[in-house]
């Protein structure tokens, strides 16, 4: 194995082939973690340095050193996935009722431009994003809109550039997991509604029977699958032009954007030794023992390397589909 490295045109600047220890960890729709830790050398200072990407050959991710520390004659370099650069870029458009892809498009494209980034090709992706956001770091942006609609997002190479692309991959049907197949380990499995709502209650601006409220989720729900959240969105307010159905939408994308804080927790995880899964891979993973069958995708994948041996880890999110057996 190796990494190299680049300058901030995109330029080799060089490869190292061995270190102490490694850690290389991709997140779907979040940030990851880049740690290296080196013996100091002549001309180790020429690749780690801060603002150099690194790249290994088999991850199309690209990782950009942020801080880098000398002690006892060892170099440590910390960095984090390109995406990272997105924390450093801010944006107050508002976003709601949007395609969740062209609308992390636009967003990045529309940004304070940062040096060989640009935009990628899109990927179709359908996903629409109901709730709203507004007035963030472009980073949040990117996820809160791609977490609310399972999408991906990272920054890869393209030649001498940098691209931003969003990434949704379907189901993987080679890839079944199950301690039935002995090819699973500590698996841990929690389902709970402490903290769930699925309807909300949304109250904006005026007084008493003048205070206007709409309903937003799943307002179709009835009986004990009907779990209500009141939301006082005074703050929200009708600018003097707008009509009532467009400050009551307005209402809608508020309480929709609460009920995504609020959601259900049905979650599985288990340590999984096979590299032929990817990032944002979505899996099938057997629970014989609870009876439940479910559909997860790969939200996580770190990869660690120390005394000449390299560990794997792949880390899910919650279910896509649940089923019983």
């Amino acid at each position: 194995m190796k990494l190299n490295f680049y300058d901030k045109d995109l330029n080799r600047i060089g490869e190292i082939q061995t270190w102490v220890s490694m850690v290389w960890e991709e997140g779907y729709n979040t940030q990851g973690v880049f740690q290296l830790e080196v013996q100091e050398i002549s001309g180790i200072y020429s690749l780690l340095k801060r603002w150099v990407y690194v790249m290994k050959p088999d991850s199309d991710t690209v990782m950009v050193i942020l801080s880098v520390q000398t002690k006892d004659s060892k170099i440590v370099a910390v960095g984090a996935p390109a995406t990272c650069v997105l924390a450093r870029r801010v944006s107050t458009v508002e976003i709601s009722n949007q395609n969740a892809e062209t609308a992390l498009m636009a967003i990045v494209g529309g940004m304070t431009a940062w040096e060989n980034l640009e935009l990628g090709e899109i990927a179709g992706i359908t996903d629409i994003y109901t709730a709203q956001i507004s007035d963030k770091q472009v980073l949040e942006y990117c996820e809160n809109i791609a977490q609310a609609v399972d999408m991906g997002f990272k920054i890869v190479r393209n030649g001498k550039k940098l691209n931003f692309v969003c990434y949704k991959p379907s189901l993987n049907p080679n890839a079944k997991y199950s301690e039935e197949y002995g090819n699973v380990g500590n698996i841990e499995h929690t389902e709970s509604d402490v903290n769930y709502y699925n309807v909300a209650c949304v109250a904006g601006e005026g007084e008493g029977n003048d205070r206007v409220t709409v309903w937003a989720g799943n307002t179709a729900a009835a009986g004990n699958d009907r779990l209500e959240l009141y939301i006082d969105a005074r703050d929200v307010q009708r600018d003097s032009e707008e009509t009532l159905e467009s400050y009551q939408e307005r209402l809608i994308a508020r309480g929709n954007q609460k009920l995504i804080e609020q959601a259900r927790i049905a979650s599985v995880s288990f340590d999984i030794a096979d590299d032929s899964v990817s990032l944002g891979d979505v899996i099938t993973v057997k629970l014989a023992n609870l009876g439940i069958v479910y559909q997860v995708r790969i939200i996580t994948v770190r990869e660690t390397s120390q005394n000449n041996k390299t560990t794997r880890t792949v880390e899910v999110g919650e279910p896509i589909l649940r089923r019983r057996l």
